[in-house]
C-alpha cells in the first residue's frame, strides 16, 4: 500500500487525494507504479 509522500498516510490502491493533508497524489503514485522506480532497487 503506498503512503502519502507528505504526511505518511497509507492510501488506497487508487486514491489520488489524501484526505489527510489534502494534497494531490496522483502524480506521486504514477511514478511509484512505474519500473525502476526507487522501491525496486531494494531487492
Amino acid at each position: 500500500m503506498p503512503k502519502c509522500p507528505y504526511c505518511g498516510r497509507k492510501l488506497t490502491e487508487n486514491e489520488m487525494f489524501c484526505w489527510h493533508c489534502e494534497q494531490d497524489v496522483s502524480k506521486i503514485k504514477e511514478k511509484m507504479e512505474k519500473p525502476g522506480s526507487e522501491d525496486d532497487h531494494e531487492h
